[in-house]
Protein backbone atom coordinates (compact mmCIF):
# COMPACT_ATOMS: atom_id res chain seq x y z
CA UNK A 1 0.00 0.00 0.00
CA UNK A 2 2.68 2.29 0.51
CA UNK A 3 4.43 1.73 -2.21
CA UNK A 4 1.22 2.31 -4.12
CA UNK A 5 1.00 6.13 -2.67
CA UNK A 6 4.69 6.60 -3.52
CA UNK A 7 4.35 5.81 -6.70
CA UNK A 8 1.09 8.11 -7.33
CA UNK A 9 3.00 10.77 -5.22
CA UNK A 10 5.83 10.39 -8.05
CA UNK A 11 3.43 10.79 -10.88
CA UNK A 12 2.02 13.95 -9.57
CA UNK A 13 4.94 15.86 -8.92
CA UNK A 14 6.07 14.71 -12.53
CA UNK A 15 3.35 15.83 -13.89
CA UNK A 16 2.87 18.98 -12.52
CA UNK A 17 6.73 19.66 -13.22
CA UNK A 18 6.11 18.93 -16.95
CA UNK A 19 2.72 20.77 -17.07
CA UNK A 20 5.06 24.01 -15.65
CA UNK A 21 7.77 23.70 -18.23
CA UNK A 22 5.33 23.17 -21.22
CA UNK A 23 3.45 26.35 -20.35
CA UNK A 24 6.59 28.30 -20.04
CA UNK A 25 8.06 27.26 -23.65
CA UNK A 26 11.12 26.42 -21.60
CA UNK A 27 11.83 22.78 -22.90
CA UNK A 28 14.07 21.92 -26.00
CA UNK A 29 13.85 18.47 -26.97
CA UNK A 30 18.07 16.51 -27.18
CA UNK A 31 20.07 17.78 -30.03
CA UNK A 32 19.97 15.49 -33.18
CA UNK A 33 16.11 14.45 -32.14
CA UNK A 34 12.34 15.13 -32.82
CA UNK A 35 9.19 14.48 -32.31
CA UNK A 36 6.52 13.05 -34.57
CA UNK A 37 4.07 10.99 -33.27
CA UNK A 38 5.13 11.31 -29.72
CA UNK A 39 8.43 9.77 -31.06
CA UNK A 40 12.00 11.49 -31.86
CA UNK A 41 12.92 12.03 -35.27
CA UNK A 42 16.16 12.55 -36.46
CA UNK A 43 17.23 15.64 -38.25
CA UNK A 44 18.13 15.69 -41.82
CA UNK A 45 21.68 16.52 -42.50
CA UNK A 46 22.22 20.09 -44.16
CA UNK A 47 22.60 20.23 -48.41
CA UNK A 48 26.22 19.69 -49.55
CA UNK A 49 28.09 23.06 -51.13
CA UNK A 50 27.49 23.40 -54.76
CA UNK A 51 30.40 21.94 -57.20
CA UNK A 52 29.90 24.66 -59.89
CA UNK A 53 29.94 28.32 -60.63
CA UNK A 54 26.67 30.06 -60.88
CA UNK A 55 25.73 30.51 -65.26
CA UNK A 56 27.08 34.42 -65.79
CA UNK A 57 24.92 36.12 -68.72
CA UNK A 58 26.81 38.41 -71.51
CA UNK A 59 26.52 42.17 -71.10
CA UNK A 60 25.37 44.15 -73.41
CA UNK A 61 26.44 47.92 -74.69
CA UNK A 62 24.31 51.35 -74.14
CA UNK A 63 22.75 53.10 -76.93
CA UNK A 64 25.67 55.51 -76.55
CA UNK A 65 28.03 53.23 -77.28
CA UNK A 66 26.23 51.57 -80.45
CA UNK A 67 26.51 54.50 -82.50
CA UNK A 68 28.30 57.67 -82.50
CA UNK A 69 26.48 60.76 -82.35
CA UNK A 70 24.79 62.20 -86.20
CA UNK A 71 26.83 62.62 -87.66
CA UNK A 72 29.28 61.02 -86.28
CA UNK A 73 32.20 59.75 -88.51
CA UNK A 74 31.16 57.09 -90.34
CA UNK A 75 28.19 57.36 -90.46
CA UNK A 76 25.97 56.38 -93.20
CA UNK A 77 22.27 57.84 -93.34
CA UNK A 78 21.66 55.62 -96.75
CA UNK A 79 23.01 52.04 -95.45
CA UNK A 80 25.26 51.52 -98.61
CA UNK A 81 21.91 52.73 -100.68
CA UNK A 82 22.65 55.81 -103.15
CA UNK A 83 22.36 59.07 -102.04
CA UNK A 84 18.57 60.08 -103.05
CA UNK A 85 18.30 63.33 -105.15
CA UNK A 86 14.81 65.51 -105.81
CA UNK A 87 13.88 65.31 -109.23
CA UNK A 88 14.46 67.97 -112.00
CA UNK A 89 12.16 70.96 -111.57
CA UNK A 90 8.57 70.21 -113.55
CA UNK A 91 9.39 66.41 -113.16
CA UNK A 92 7.26 64.17 -111.18
CA UNK A 93 8.06 60.01 -110.68
CA UNK A 94 4.77 57.95 -111.14
CA UNK A 95 2.78 59.92 -112.49
CA UNK A 96 0.51 59.04 -115.55
CA UNK A 97 -0.22 60.64 -118.36
CA UNK A 98 3.22 61.68 -119.67
CA UNK A 99 4.01 64.12 -116.99
CA UNK A 100 7.65 62.37 -116.34
CA UNK A 101 8.49 64.25 -119.41
CA UNK A 102 9.06 66.86 -117.29
CA UNK A 103 8.69 70.58 -118.66
CA UNK A 104 9.03 69.85 -121.87
CA UNK A 105 5.98 67.58 -122.10
CA UNK A 106 3.74 70.42 -120.72
CA UNK A 107 4.77 74.06 -122.07
CA UNK A 108 7.90 73.63 -123.86
CA UNK A 109 6.54 72.84 -127.25
CA UNK A 110 5.14 76.28 -128.26
CA UNK A 111 8.55 77.29 -128.79
CA UNK A 112 9.26 79.77 -131.71
CA UNK A 113 12.88 78.13 -131.93
CA UNK A 114 12.77 75.65 -134.81
CA UNK A 115 13.28 74.00 -137.99
CA UNK A 116 11.22 71.42 -140.09
CA UNK A 117 11.56 69.32 -142.70
CA UNK A 118 8.70 67.64 -144.36
CA UNK A 119 7.42 65.68 -147.80
CA UNK A 120 4.70 67.58 -149.62
CA UNK A 121 2.15 66.49 -151.99
CA UNK A 122 0.58 69.03 -153.93
CA UNK A 123 -2.41 68.81 -156.02
CA UNK A 124 -4.04 71.70 -158.22
CA UNK A 125 -7.35 72.53 -158.39
CA UNK A 126 -6.72 73.08 -162.04
CA UNK A 127 -7.84 69.70 -164.08
CA UNK A 128 -4.70 70.78 -166.59
CA UNK A 129 -2.28 70.38 -163.58
CA UNK A 130 -1.20 66.80 -162.27
CA UNK A 131 -0.13 66.42 -158.37
CA UNK A 132 3.48 67.11 -157.55
CA UNK A 133 5.67 65.75 -154.97
CA UNK A 134 8.77 67.80 -153.33
CA UNK A 135 9.74 69.22 -150.22
CA UNK A 136 9.05 71.77 -147.56
CA UNK A 137 11.28 73.40 -144.69
CA UNK A 138 10.65 76.15 -142.67
CA UNK A 139 12.84 77.95 -139.97
CA UNK A 140 11.66 80.10 -137.03
CA UNK A 141 13.66 82.09 -134.85
CA UNK A 142 12.38 84.08 -131.74
CA UNK A 143 14.73 87.21 -131.24
CA UNK A 144 12.66 88.57 -128.11
CA UNK A 145 9.57 88.35 -126.55
CA UNK A 146 7.03 87.74 -128.03
CA UNK A 147 8.85 88.79 -130.99
CA UNK A 148 9.84 85.81 -133.36
CA UNK A 149 11.30 85.82 -137.41
CA UNK A 150 10.40 83.22 -139.46
CA UNK A 151 11.19 81.79 -143.38
CA UNK A 152 9.83 78.99 -145.80
CA UNK A 153 10.08 77.26 -148.79
CA UNK A 154 8.29 74.51 -150.94
CA UNK A 155 9.49 73.19 -154.44
CA UNK A 156 7.42 70.53 -155.77
CA UNK A 157 7.79 68.69 -159.06
CA UNK A 158 5.74 66.28 -161.40
CA UNK A 159 6.55 64.54 -164.30
CA UNK A 160 4.16 63.87 -167.61
CA UNK A 161 2.48 65.56 -170.37
CA UNK A 162 0.94 68.00 -167.83
CA UNK A 163 4.28 68.29 -165.67
CA UNK A 164 5.29 71.07 -164.03
CA UNK A 165 7.97 73.06 -161.80
CA UNK A 166 6.55 74.89 -158.43
CA UNK A 167 8.34 76.44 -156.01
CA UNK A 168 7.22 79.46 -152.77
CA UNK A 169 9.47 81.07 -150.34
CA UNK A 170 8.27 83.71 -147.88
CA UNK A 171 9.70 85.27 -145.04
CA UNK A 172 8.02 87.67 -142.49
CA UNK A 173 7.83 88.39 -138.69
CA UNK A 174 5.54 87.92 -136.08
CA UNK A 175 4.32 88.53 -132.27
CA UNK A 176 2.64 85.95 -130.18
CA UNK A 177 0.10 86.46 -127.37
CA UNK A 178 0.52 83.53 -124.81
CA UNK A 179 -3.09 83.33 -123.20
CA UNK A 180 -2.03 80.23 -121.25
CA UNK A 181 1.34 77.98 -121.58
CA UNK A 182 -0.76 75.92 -123.54
CA UNK A 183 -2.27 78.20 -126.21
CA UNK A 184 -0.91 81.07 -127.75
CA UNK A 185 -2.61 83.34 -129.85
CA UNK A 186 -0.27 85.32 -132.74
CA UNK A 187 0.01 87.13 -135.81
CA UNK A 188 2.52 87.15 -139.24
CA UNK A 189 3.41 89.40 -141.67
CA UNK A 190 5.65 89.50 -144.69
CA UNK A 191 6.37 88.66 -148.08
CA UNK A 192 5.66 85.62 -150.58
CA UNK A 193 7.10 84.84 -154.19
CA UNK A 194 5.66 81.89 -155.90
CA UNK A 195 6.46 80.17 -159.33
CA UNK A 196 4.93 77.70 -161.13
CA UNK A 197 6.68 76.46 -164.59
CA UNK A 198 4.61 73.87 -166.82
CA UNK A 199 5.43 72.33 -169.82
CA UNK A 200 2.08 73.93 -170.95
CA UNK A 201 2.68 77.93 -170.50
CA UNK A 202 -1.02 78.89 -170.02
CA UNK A 203 -0.45 77.50 -166.74
CA UNK A 204 2.61 79.11 -165.75
CA UNK A 205 2.59 81.82 -163.47
CA UNK A 206 5.13 84.17 -161.07
CA UNK A 207 3.22 86.18 -158.48
CA UNK A 208 4.73 88.10 -155.87
CA UNK A 209 2.56 89.35 -152.62
CA UNK A 210 2.04 90.76 -148.76
CA UNK A 211 0.81 88.33 -146.78
CA UNK A 212 -0.60 88.16 -143.44
CA UNK A 213 -1.62 85.12 -141.16
CA UNK A 214 -3.46 85.20 -138.35
CA UNK A 215 -2.93 81.73 -136.35
CA UNK A 216 -3.88 79.82 -133.24
CA UNK A 217 -1.61 77.45 -131.35
CA UNK A 218 -2.74 74.96 -128.60
CA UNK A 219 -1.11 72.51 -126.89
CA UNK A 220 -4.23 70.00 -126.22
CA UNK A 221 -1.88 67.10 -124.63
CA UNK A 222 1.49 66.58 -122.92
CA UNK A 223 3.09 65.72 -126.00
CA UNK A 224 0.62 67.20 -128.59
CA UNK A 225 0.30 70.53 -130.22
CA UNK A 226 -2.52 71.44 -132.56
CA UNK A 227 -2.03 74.59 -134.92
CA UNK A 228 -4.82 76.50 -137.47
CA UNK A 229 -4.30 79.55 -139.57
CA UNK A 230 -5.52 81.36 -142.37
CA UNK A 231 -3.05 83.40 -144.79
CA UNK A 232 -4.63 86.02 -146.78
CA UNK A 233 -2.21 87.38 -149.49
CA UNK A 234 -2.87 90.00 -152.17
CA UNK A 235 -1.54 88.11 -154.99
CA UNK A 236 -3.74 88.02 -157.58
CA UNK A 237 -3.14 85.20 -159.79
CA UNK A 238 -2.40 82.04 -156.91
CA UNK A 239 -3.58 81.15 -153.60
CA UNK A 240 -4.82 84.81 -152.30
CA UNK A 241 -6.13 82.52 -149.21
CA UNK A 242 -5.24 79.51 -147.63
CA UNK A 243 -6.61 77.78 -144.90
CA UNK A 244 -3.94 75.30 -143.10
CA UNK A 245 -3.72 73.19 -140.52
CA UNK A 246 -0.81 71.03 -138.52
CA UNK A 247 -0.29 68.11 -135.84
CA UNK A 248 2.76 67.52 -133.85
CA UNK A 249 3.66 65.12 -131.67
CA UNK A 250 6.43 64.95 -129.63
CA UNK A 251 8.60 61.71 -129.41
CA UNK A 252 11.45 63.24 -127.95
CA UNK A 253 12.16 66.23 -125.79
CA UNK A 254 13.08 68.43 -128.67
CA UNK A 255 12.75 65.85 -131.71
CA UNK A 256 8.31 66.03 -132.84
CA UNK A 257 6.72 64.31 -135.99
CA UNK A 258 4.48 66.36 -137.94
CA UNK A 259 1.48 66.31 -139.99
CA UNK A 260 -0.97 68.89 -142.04
CA UNK A 261 -2.90 70.10 -144.81
CA UNK A 262 -3.09 73.52 -146.90
CA UNK A 263 -6.54 74.10 -148.36
CA UNK A 264 -5.82 77.08 -150.72
CA UNK A 265 -8.00 78.45 -153.67
CA UNK A 266 -6.06 77.00 -156.39
CA UNK A 267 -4.09 74.51 -154.76
CA UNK A 268 -4.22 71.92 -151.91
CA UNK A 269 -1.24 70.08 -149.98
CA UNK A 270 -0.62 67.57 -147.78
CA UNK A 271 2.47 67.16 -145.73
CA UNK A 272 4.09 65.59 -142.95
CA UNK A 273 7.60 65.42 -141.47
CA UNK A 274 9.69 66.37 -138.36
CA UNK A 275 10.10 69.69 -135.97
CA UNK A 276 13.00 70.24 -134.10
CA UNK A 277 13.00 72.36 -131.24
CA UNK A 278 15.43 74.44 -129.00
Amino acid sequence: MISRMKILSFLLVAASLGSSAWAQGTYVPPAGTGTMMGAPMPTMAPAPPPTTAPPTYPSYPTMSSQAPAYPGTGYDPNYGAPAYSAPPQGMQYGAPSGTYYGNWASNQMLTYNYLVGEYRFMDPKNNGLDGASGIGLALSAQLFQPLFIKAQFSWGSSSGKRSYDFSSVSMGAGLYLPISQRFHFLGEIGGVYTKLDATQSRFSLSDGAIYVRPAIRWQALNRLELQAGVTVTSADDFNNRVLDVNAYLALFEQFDLGLGADFGDEMNSFHGGVRFRW
